[in-house]
């Protein structure tokens, strides 16, 4: 199903609505462990925040079930999401290099938007998101050199990154390939 059309194939509806509830469990985690720990103190604007990225995250992945519903390309659209979600959570909450409002994070910051902005630019068909994941790991990578003298752990962190957008763009070239 390679068409920008509002119908779901066999594996895209029952994934959808994992996605979305999926999304839903997790903002209950911190509720409950307000409720069993003073460690865990969020305020209404933390559960804003987590409320729009877990759902905008969730409606994401099921714009891309919309396009192509095969097996490789959701595994790479949910690596290729999971990358994406945790960097963008990592550095909005203690930024990736430094504090969110540095140099080093806002970098970070431009390059999660230019991934979203390509993603939605290749309506989401596998042959273009290989490309686009295919530069975000690329991104990551030239990121990492240039600010790991600021942080002894970038690369590492890099790194991990660096795989996670690789395998999303290797199972989107599977599926181009196979389409």
């Amino acid at each position: 199903m390679n068409d920008l059309s509002n119908k779901h194939g066999p594996n895209g509806r029952k994934l959808s609505m994992l996605a979305y509830a999926g999304a839903a469990l997790l903002l209950l985690v911190p509720l409950v462990g307000m409720q069993v720990s003073d460690e865990v103190n969020w305020t209404l604007s933390d559960f804003a925040i987590a409320a729009v990225l877990l759902g905008g995250t969730a409606h994401l992945f099921d714009r891309m079930l919309r396009v192509d519903d095969r097996w490789s390309a959701i595994i790479g659209a949910i690596v290729g999401l999971f990358g994406w979600f945790t960097l963008l959570w990592a550095n909005l909450a203690v930024g990736v290099v430094g504090e969110p409002d540095t140099p080093g994070s806002l970098a970070f910051f431009g390059l999660l938007g230019a991934v979203l902005v390509g993603a939605v630019a290749s309506r989401f068909r596998a042959d273009r998101m290989r490309l686009v994941m295919a530069l975000a790991a690329l991104g990551v990578v030239v990121l990492g050199v240039i600010f790991a003298a600021q942080e002894e752990y970038m690369i590492r962190i890099a790194a991990m990154w660096t795989l996670l957008f690789a395998a999303s763009a290797a199972a989107y070239h599977h599926a181009a390939r196979d389409a």
